[in-house]
């Protein structure tokens, strides 16, 4: 469907009963080719939904505690169960993206934050659900970076590619790897079929192997845990040593 309209025009209005309302959890709004700018999307009916209907994840980035080089950086993929959602984009200094609260399995489903390219992005805050969420080392920081360069977890700064939540707590990051080594098969894209994921060819010490990259979203089955220990600019061997 396409609809063109100016500022302020109502371009959709679901007044169709066969209409399933609601199944529909996305919609997508496009400037067209060479459009650029902000959309405001703004929604009219009958019923409004209050706060807590909403499942919401906010992040704040400052410079504040940064230790990145730079502090808006690069743009980050936000996935829900491993489907890209939303684009955070650089230069943001608030962002906040919400699932209708029965879209959501808050006990099983995961949230993940992945930085693709190499400028750093300092966060001050992240709450999922209104929780301050805390990383790090001893899950005591609520300011960390995402970087690709320079990744590291010390017990007063973190720096990682990526970020999973699960429940309210960080599930994966460079500081949930510990039990990921690297392979010194540093290049396993030809021998794993060109692309990511479980592969045979990475398989090290009775330990299944997988070909990941840190710097890229088409990792196939790789944990989320493996990829951010991973290389960055190429797929390289992983194994679990537990």
């Amino acid at each position: 469907m396409l609809l063109w309209a100016k500022k302020s025009d109502l371009v959709i209005e679901l007044n169709d009963d066969r209409i399933k309302k609601s199944e529909l959890n996305t919609l997508v709004a496009s400037g067209g080719w060479g459009g650029h700018g902000i959309i405001h999307i703004s929604a009219v009916g009958n019923k409004v939904l209050d706060q807590n209907s909403n499942y919401c994840i906010e992040i704040e980035s400052s410079k504040d505690n940064c230790t990145s080089g730079t502090y808006t950086g690069s743009p980050i993929g936000l996935f829900h169960n491993n489907v890209e959602k939303a684009t955070i984009p650089s230069k943001f200094e608030q962002f906040s993206f919400c699932l209708p609260l029965n879209y959501v399995n808050i006990e099983n489903d995961q949230f993940k934050l992945h930085m693709k390219k190499r400028d750093g992005v300092c966060i001050s805050s992240l709450r999922l659900n209104n929780k301050q969420i805390l990383v790090g080392k001893n899950d005591d920081l609520s300011h960390f970076s995402f970087d690709n360069d320079g990744i590291t977890c010390k017990a007063n700064q973190m720096v990682t590619p990526l970020l999973t939540i699960k429940n309210g707590t960080v599930v994966s990051s460079i500081c949930k790897g510990d039990n990921w080594v690297k392979s010194s098969k540093t290049n396993c894209w030809p021998q794993c079929g060109k692309k990511g994921g479980k592969c045979s060819f990475c398989d090290e010490s009775g330990s299944e192997g997988f070909c990941c990259r840190r710097d890229h979203y088409h990792n196939g089955d790789c944990p989320d845990s493996a990829i951010a220990m991973s290389n960055r600019a190429h797929h390289g061997c992983i194994y679990s040593s537990k």
